[in-house]
């Protein structure tokens, strides 16, 4: 199992390097395929009874708003956002239409409606930030202080141990860990800022540097609410040794939104 999960991540690692590399065209069209798998995990894990055809559709759905941004830029995306909310709606009232006994419509909407904000949006700005002319760069940036808060964090946490984070939600996670993530993230931050030639200021670097290593451990508990709500280990089993794609990004997808603060 530990074999196949440091298999799995060099060739994860390696496969992002080259596509932030190249760039461009690649990487608008990987971060689109990430939303894809991202919205077909949320909902088959979601709404785990329905049919394949129907998860299908809700994906196309909230595949909308990314469309639409590459297509009209930003009135494309608020376009598209609204049209994927009318369409899962569209799709919980079918769904109530068609079921054979009264079901709760608490149960329908928010495995529905939840997807167009978590994984919806922060996948949809990770298109968004891949178009830019300087996604990449941002991009790479963030990525290196996710991966070291992420690692920080579990090493600190076996090390050290001590009081629990959020016990309910992650009883693994501890206080410890979360400081180990945070200047692991912090210390990632000025080494990647300077091996980029210095983009971001020292004053920027420290804050944007803190606030990812914040929002990194954020997006790992709120993968793991998830799983506990839908009592599910893993999003999939795509990738071996780690899960599935929301299991892998869990962290970044919460951290891609800054790159439309930096100042770079």
């Amino acid at each position: 199992m530990l074999q196949n999960r440091v298999k799995t991540g060099l060739i994860l690692a390696l496969v992002a390097l080259a596509i932030l590399g190249i760039g461009g065209a690649l990487l608008v069209s990987t971060a689109l395929v990430v939303h894809v798998l991202a919205s077909y995990e949320y909902f088959s894990i979601a709404t785990k009874n329905q049919r394949q055809s129907r998860i299908l559709q809700q994906v196309a759905a909230t595949t909308l708003p990314p469309l639409g941004y590459l297509w009209a830029g930003w009135p494309g995306l608020f376009g598209g956002l609204l049209l994927a909310a009318s369409l899962l709606l569209a799709l919980a009232v079918w769904s109530i239409e068609m079921e054979t006994h009264q079901p709760e419509i608490e149960r329908v909407l928010p495995p529905l409606l939840l997807p167009l904000i978590y994984p919806g949006l922060f996948t949809t700005t990770l298109v968004l930030v891949a178009n830019q002319p300087l996604g990449a760069v941002a991009l790479a940036w963030l990525l290196a202080v996710t991966v070291a808060s992420d690692t920080g964090a579990y090493y600190a946490g076996r090390h050290f141990g001590g009081e629990k984070l959020s016990p309910r939600v992650s009883p693994s996670k501890t206080l410890s860990g979360a400081a180990g993530g945070a200047i692991a993230g912090l210390s990632a931050a000025v080494l990647v800022n300077l091996l980029l030639g210095a983009p971001l200021g020292i004053g920027a670097v420290f804050f944007f540097g803190c606030l990812v290593a914040f929002l990194a451990q954020l997006g790992d508990l709120v993968e793991s609410l998830l799983k506990r709500t839908f009592n599910v280990k893993d999003s999939s089993t795509l990738l071996p040794g780690h899960g599935g794609v929301l299991d892998r990004l869990d962290a970044f997808l919460f951290v891609v939104p800054v790159a439309l603060l930096l100042p770079i």
